[in-house]
């Protein structure tokens, strides 16, 4: 099996390099018909490097035919063999196991396997690198998020995370921003993560120092990860230093930020309310960047949205400086493009983005006092109305049966005179004593909408 292990690992390799032999995936096949009958002959090392050669080959399109049932032979045999896995070789089978899922390989004696390489995580913790620590986060929180969840996940996880203090030193900047999103992935997939904090604030302390090794990718990764967490209601120690600390490289890497990178770090910065009049640079080089690149929808809603929070946090103080208005300047220019590409675009979702794009264009017209031309047409109304929430109206209806409430549905909000959106309910409660108390509520659901200058503007799940 040695030989088969090899010779799989070894054309894994080639794969990866972009090499594809001729009679590839039949070599493969034959070597694969080989696996079932040799189980008692499989060994940890043999396992690992099997599974590690047939993900990156199954990752490079080639798929022998019998995969899954050479596959469930060496998932049978990690029971037997568990207790002589090393850290590295955990860590491998557990990559190769995640891109097999995301590949749409899901062999019956998946979790087989997979509790027992967990199982066999807390003897090898000590020895776990930094290296194996992030790539097995990375893994676990992709099989997570593909609805696999072994019965020990949570026990392994742990195991990691306690593991992470005494290696963070060694994380360089691409294990860190892993490390990151994979917890982020967890926290968003309601995994119990007892020592979370610990590895968490362990991982943070380490960007200062290694802020100058992280690429564009590694730095919407971080940003990405932290906004979800925050939003999950997980606050690290350092988080505005840590955050501020990548702000701070994004100059020195902007023009190789793709799409994806640039609408994600702009979301994350809005969701985490770090865009301030700080940042007109981060704009600037970004929008740059955008001139040679095309925008899928997703990425100019979350653009629009990450923009939309910018201009608020920009306008809230009623009053713009030199540094605002430029700011200003440069938001309407890349906003004005969105609103343009999505104007030349048909359907439900193009419709929206168009919409709120006018709606942000308007705001900066009206309030920043900017001169955006007269050949945009900005009227935004009458998409929403087909899309009315009624999970909020449900709710509103629930809340005015009862005598003591009164209830307004999307009261504007002002600040400083700048109309912001507004909350979905407005709830005043009068108690017994004659005492009133105001609550303000915000609805999640699959079809929402705010209303912002009189117009609403649907905006998919809040």
């Amino acid at each position: 099996l040695q030989n088969i292990a090899a010779i799989v690992w070894g054309l894994g390799k080639l794969a990866e390099q972009g090499v594809r032999p001729v009679g590839q995936e039949q070599a493969v096949t034959r070597l694969v018909n080989e696996l079932p009958g040799r189980g008692a002959d499989f060994k940890a090392q043999n396992i690992s490097n099997s599974l590690w050669g047939l993900a990156r080959l199954v990752g490079n399109q080639v798929q022998p035919d019998r995969l899954e049932v050479g596959l469930n032979a060496l998932l049978k045999s990690i029971p037997g063999q568990a207790e002589y896995f090393k850290a590295q070789e955990i860590s491998n089978s557990l990559w190769a196991l995640a891109r097999l899922v995301e590949n749409q390989v899901e062999p019956d004696e998946l979790e087989v396997g997979l509790n027992a390489l967990l199982k066999s995580i807390p003897g090898q913790a000590a020895n776990f690198k930094a290296q194996n620590i992030s790539n097995s986060l990375w893994a676990l929180a992709r099989l997570v998020a593909k609805q696999v969840q072994p019965d020990r996940l949570e026990e392994g996880l742990n195991e990691l995370l306690k593991s992470i203090p005494g290696q963070a030193e060694y994380f360089k900047a691409q294990e860190i921003s892993s490390s990151l999103w994979a917890l982020a992935r967890l926290v968003e997939n309601q995994v119990q993560l007892d020592w979370r904090d610990l590895g968490l604030n362990e991982l943070l302390k380490t960007i200062p120092e290694r802020a100058r090794d992280f690429k564009a990718q590694n730095i919407s990764n971080s940003l990405w990860g932290l906004a979800r967490l925050v939003e999950k209601r997980v606050q690290p120690d350092e988080l505005e230093t840590v955050v501020t600390r990548l702000v701070n490289e994004i100059p020195r890497q902007a023009a190789y930020f793709n799409a994806q990178e640039i609408s994600n770090s702009l979301w994350a910065l809005g969701n985490m309310g770090v865009i301030t009049q700080e940042c007109p640079a981060l704009f600037e080089d970004f929008f740059a960047s955008l001139e040679g690149n095309d925008l899928d929808e997703s990425h100019k809603c979350k653009l629009v949205w990450a923009l939309t929070v910018a201009i608020g946090r920009q306008l809230d103080t009623g009053s713009l400086d030199k540094e605002g208005q430029q700011l200003a300047g440069t938001l309407s220019r890349l906003v004005r493009r969105i609103y343009v590409d999505a104007s030349s675009s048909d359907g439900q979702l193009a419709g929206r983005i168009r919409n709120q794009a006018g709606l942000v264009l308007q705001f900066l017209q009206h309030t920043a006092g900017l001169d955006l031309g007269s050949d945009l047409s900005l009227d935004a109304s009458g998409y929403a109305e087909g899309c009315p929430s009624r999970i909020q109206h449900r709710l509103a209806g629930l809340l005015r049966s009862q005598a003591a409430l009164r209830v307004q549905e999307e009261q504007g909000l002002s600040v400083h005179d700048a109309q912001l959106p507004p909350v979905d309910m407005t709830v005043e409660h009068k108690a017994q004593d004659g005492t009133k108390r105001l609550y303000y509520l915000e609805v999640q659901g699959p079809t929402h909408y705010v209303k912002w200058g009189g117009k609403s503007i649907p905006n998919g799940s809040t």
